[in-house]
């Protein structure tokens, strides 16, 4: 039941808390400086280069993924050729992608950001915050917007109300 994967998650938040454990991003919980490095820079939408079969890479612009298959893999770079798809990102993909990597994180995002880089967006953001106003799901503090635990617990169904369609 629902209720009892509450009761399940709050025991680990807890107990995790009580051990010097922060969660710090929805499925991950850290000791103080110990936090992913590599999976933050995916969160803060910075650009990464992935190298081999399968390996995925982010310019900002568009994602990029390498073939899967090892041997056409490097069949193809035995041939000076990269076997990859590229997927081109639209204001609305990056603003999506920002949303859900962002509210994954313990920081969340700033409503500066909203209005600098995603004006066109910033209703969707507005009616949101007025949605879940007074809440326990969603904190607001100093511009900042970010998910309470029991918001990152229930968090597809907050994130899917950010969601530009």
């Amino acid at each position: 039941s629902a209720e009892a994967s509450w009761e399940k998650y709050n025991f680990l938040n807890t107990f995790l808390n009580e051990n010097g454990y922060k969660h710090y991003e929805i499925s991950n919980y850290a000791k103080r400086g110990f936090h992913s490095r590599h999976n933050s820079a995916y969160w803060q939408q910075e650009p990464y280069l992935g190298l081999g079969p399968s390996a995925h890479s982010f310019n900002g612009i568009s994602r990029q993924w390498n073939e899967a298959n090892v041997r056409r893999y490097i069949q193809a770079v035995l041939k000076n050729n990269i076997l990859r798809e590229i997927e081109y990102l639209s204001k609305k993909d990056k603003y999506n992608d920002f949303i859900i990597t962002r509210l994954r994180t313990a920081n969340g995002f700033c409503s500066e950001e909203i209005k600098t880089h995603f004006p066109d967006y910033e209703t969707i953001v507005n009616n949101v915050l007025e949605k879940y106003q007074g809440s326990d799901l969603l904190k607001t503090k100093q511009g900042r917007i970010a998910l309470t635990e029991k918001g990152f617990f229930v968090s597809d169904s907050i994130m899917l109300d950010f969601i530009a369609e």
